[in-house]
């Protein structure tokens, strides 16, 4: 099974080099692979210097950048149960 590294997830630095954050989240769309991969769509958040969020979008895993769909939820679910594995 392909392990999820949960550093992915959070604050992070904007990588167009601009004052301000990104923040990659979980969301509840994704698919479990043949092996076991659980595989999901992230939303990320940029947000300017003053934290004012500036605009969102989705993306896979290999980077592939889609439209926000307002009405697909952050798994926060998610997020717990790859701390309670990493603490294992």
């Amino acid at each position: 099974m392909l392990e999820v590294d949960p550093v992915i997830f959070g604050r992070h630095e904007r990588r167009d080099g601009r004052p301000g954050f990104r923040e990659v989240m979980p969301t509840t769309m994704g698919y479990v692979e043949e092996d076991g991969s659980d595989i999901r769509l992230m939303r990320i958040r940029v947000y300017d210097a003053a934290g004012n969020l500036e605009h969102t979008y989705l993306q896979d895993s290999i980077g592939v950048r889609f439209v926000d769909m307002p009405d697909l939820e952050d798994d926060l679910l998610y997020l717990e149960r790859l701390s309670s594995e990493d603490d294992l």
